[in-house]
């Protein structure tokens, strides 16, 4: 090809005659998810599930749906892994292997429910295998010796 054509062809495909040969990102590589972001500032409730259809998943979603006020007033995030797929982090898609780091680390197979409180420090406050109740959950966290130092300071 001529240098003058093959100019004109990547003036019109957008590309610079003396750009470097590399292909643009498509897609930016993101940080791996890490609870740690919320370390001392939020109240991270994980819920995991086999399947999307899940009863006890749509239960507690929708409890937390119905509290919103609530749960945001205790500084609750919710953390979703459903399958080896699927999982959000408040408004973050999680990736494959983030929702398979949670799942190793948190020791829960893919075939079973479990919903995990996590306290403002990072440690396990609660773990359960079975629907739990947001009334249950909220009043073990206004228990707790930080979120009464909360509610004394509002």
């Amino acid at each position: 090809m001529r240098p003058f054509a093959l100019v004109a062809v990547l003036l019109w495909c957008g590309c610079e005659p003396n750009a470097p040969a590399t292909m643009p990102a498509t897609e930016e590589l993101a940080e791996p998810f890490s609870l740690s972001e919320y370390r001392w500032a939020q109240r991270p409730l994980l819920i995991f599930a086999p399947d999307e259809g899940h009863d006890a998943l749509r239960r507690m979603r929708g409890a937390v749906l119905a509290s919103e006020e609530a749960f945001l007033d205790r500084d609750m995030v919710l953390v979703t892994a459903i399958g080896t797929r699927l999982g959000h982090a408040s408004d973050r898609e999680l990736t494959v292997d983030d929702i398979q780091s949670l799942r190793l680390e948190y020791d829960v197979p893919v075939d079973q429910l479990a919903a995990l409180l996590i306290g403002k420090d990072g440690g396990v406050k609660r773990r359960e295998t079975s629907f739990v109740s947001l009334t249950d959950i909220f009043e073990q966290i206004d228990g707790m010796p930080m979120r009464q130092d909360e509610m004394r300071k509002q």
